[in-house]
């Protein structure tokens, strides 16, 4: 198996991606700060031979204001995809853009990290677990639907 999976990228990008954990689960981690996520994600290349990449989710929600959180898809560290908001960015069109977006990976820089084209939606989200349900759809990712709650004792 090649140990530069970026080729494969923008497949990986448009396929659905499965996370082992539920929606509640992230959203308690993100109540203290970041969350981190890890999967195996099973393809097929063009030649029909069966890939593993390892991908990770990485979350921040360190405040309450809304317009901080983040999340970002990463394939070998670097992220490939991702929603954020910023005040100010230029969009994929060159133009001067504001609010949410999504970062769209670039296959020469194999990054995702200026690539950015405005997101529709986000701008009613106003608690963490509205912000993991509609960004994590906009970026084809499920999650385990089964909760197990959390791991602390009720006496802690």
């Amino acid at each position: 198996m090649p140990s530069n999976l970026f080729p494969f990228a923008p497949q990986i990008i448009a396929e659905e991606k499965y996370f082992d954990v539920s929606r509640d689960q992230i959203v308690r981690e993100l109540q203290v700060g970041d969350a981190e996520f890890e999967t195996e994600h099973q393809f097929v290349d063009d030649f029909g031979n069966e890939m593993t990449a390892v991908l990770r989710l990485n979350m921040s929600c360190r405040n309450n204001y809304v317009r901080g959180w983040t999340i970002s898809l990463k394939l070998h560290k670097e992220r490939i995809d991702g929603v954020d908001w910023e005040p100010y960015f230029v969009g994929n069109d060159g133009n001067r853009k504001s609010g949410w977006h999504r970062h769209v990976w670039n296959q020469k820089l194999q990054s995702a990290k200026s690539g950015k084209i405005p997101v529709q939606g986000l701008d009613e989200v106003n608690n963490r677990e509205d912000f993991v349900i509609r960004a994590l759809k906009e970026m084809n990712i499920t999650l385990n639907k089964t909760d197990y709650g959390t791991d602390q004792l009720p006496f802690d």
